[in-house]
């Protein structure tokens, strides 16, 4: 049996809908799709494109049930994912006879399109089988002339008896079809037909139910059952999505943007070498600072590691998240104090904390937390204390505290006087305080990163940390004079 082609005119129909912030970052994003239960203990059939790259999949049914799902399996070369909830649920599809479907056959798909916008229980739409192939004569495919809209992938494709008879899977790219025919494709869509789904189902074990009668029921009664089994599917991944920033960062940021040319050899680098040799520029390795190249090759690093997601998302992440810290440190500790932005880094760092990459990203969700006044509740500050081993210092500090501290004033005082008994991770802290205040750079940052230095252990990851910075502040100091 030939695997299905996806040609390039044939698009997913599925919607993306973004967390929308004011930042240029890598936003997470929800993706919409449809799928419908296949079996009695839980098992949800959908397109393999709409949980592509989730880190977090959820069923939502007709009574606006949110149920937690698990990835089973997948099949790229048939657009294909199965799922499984922890539920049985009240009625699952009946597939069809093999072969039995003809061309100018009725058909009645159901799903979610166009979330947000359309009915949130779910659309019915119908029609009829235009082709038994589809693209360049694809003989997994169905060719469809029901409506369909983003959002609709995954959905089941049924019969007058309703059985179904395959999954809704794409349309044809308007955009595309305009350019090389010079007229708009009308209700040219597909679906994958049911042969190749119950072969991934019979793979992964699947019990699943045939239809008994070849009687056809009324339009009414099988929109009732296509409504009972088919769920709308919510994945939240990492998209990158690109939004506008906050309007007084434009031009001081955008000088930085602009003034930075990255040479063609640089350019094939590896994502993680852009990124340390953005960071090596940022503290200073080699004996020099130079910020605006840093947070070049770091934008540049951080927009390959965000393309090359798609094809892995654990190991990538790590170096997207890693990125995305850097550039927050870029915003909260540039020597430029006109570049500073305290909310855009504090942004940059939620976005890294999400990614679950980077061990500094839940420190400096701290240091903002606790220093400022960007305050969490207890449980959350000691969820992200336990995130990184590096961090239960701050579970301590609120421990001996009895509290979160109520201004940053106190918060500096009390991380002072632990500092004072000895304390190196507290004198970092203090360091940061002085470093990246948002007025300007104040180089005393320079004693406490010598006091952090000295009363560390060597080459504990605190030492490197204020080796790295106080070398910076000591390069920073001689430009200057």
């Amino acid at each position: 049996m030939r695997h299905l082609k996806k040609a390039s005119t044939l698009i997913p129909i599925v919607i993306f809908l973004a967390t929308v912030q004011s930042t240029v970052l890598a936003q997470p994003s929800i993706q919409f799709g449809s799928g419908f239960f296949v079996s009695s203990e839980g098992h949800i059939i959908t397109n393999e494109h709409v949980v592509r790259g989730c880190e977090k999949l959820t069923a939502v049914d007709q009574d606006r049930n949110q149920i937690p799902l698990v990835l089973i399996d997948i099949s790229k070369d048939f657009d294909i994912a199965l799922l499984k909830a922890r539920i049985r649920p009240k009625s699952t599809a009946k597939f069809g006879i093999i072969k039995s479907v003809k061309q100018g056959d009725t058909i009645v798909t159901y799903g979610f399109p166009l979330a947000g916008l359309l009915s949130s229980s779910g659309n019915v739409s119908t029609g009829l089988i235009t082709a038994t192939e589809g693209l360049g004569d694809d003989p997994n495919m169905l060719q469809i002339s029901a409506p369909v809209q983003p959002g609709n992938s995954g959905g089941p494709l049924a019969d007058t008896t309703g059985a179904v008879i395959g999954i809704i899977v794409g349309k044809i790219k308007s955009s595309t079809f305009v350019k090389l025919f010079d007229d708009i494709p009308q209700n040219i869509n597909f679906a994958i037909k049911e042969e190749p789904v119950l072969q991934f189902l019979k793979k992964n074990g699947a019990v699943i139910r045939h239809v008994n009668s070849k009687e056809n029921i009324s339009m009414r009664t099988l929109t009732e059952k296509l409504k009972e089994i088919t769920v709308q599917i919510v994945c939240e991944t990492h998209e990158p999505l690109y939004v506008k920033k906050p309007h007084s960062d434009d031009d001081s940021v955008r000088k930085k943007e602009n003034g930075f040319q990255i040479d063609d050899s640089t350019k094939n680098l590896p994502a993680y070498q852009l990124i340390n040799l953005g960071w090596g520029l940022f503290i200073g390795r080699g004996g020099k600072v130079d910020e605006e190249a840093a947070y070049g090759y770091t934008k540049y690093g951080l927009e390959k590691a965000l393309s090359d997601l798609q094809e892995n998302f654990s190991s990538n992440s790590h170096i997207v998240s890693v990125a995305l810290n850097n550039i927050g440190v870029f915003h909260s500790c540039c020597a430029e104090t006109s570049i500073r932005n305290w909310n855009l880094a504090h942004a940059y760092f939620e976005e890294a904390y999400k990614y679950k990459g980077s061990s500094y990203a839940p420190s400096n969700l701290l240091w903002q937390f606790f220093l400022r006044e960007r305050y969490l509740n207890g449980e959350e500050v000691t969820k992200l204390a336990e995130e990184v081993k590096y961090n239960h210092k701050v579970f301590k500090y609120l421990n001996k505290l009895g509290r979160l501290p109520s201004n940053p004033q106190e918060a500096i005082s009390f991380l002072i006087d632990e500092a004072k008994l000895g304390d190196p991770d507290a004198a970092l802290w203090v360091a940061y305080k002085f470093e990246c205040s948002p007025e300007k750079l104040d180089f005393s940052a320079t004693e406490w990163y010598k006091f952090s230095l000295d009363n560390s252990v060597y080459g504990s990851e605190t030492f490197k940390t204020a080796a790295e910075r106080l070398q910076r502040l000591e390069l920073l100091k001689r430009l200057q004079r």
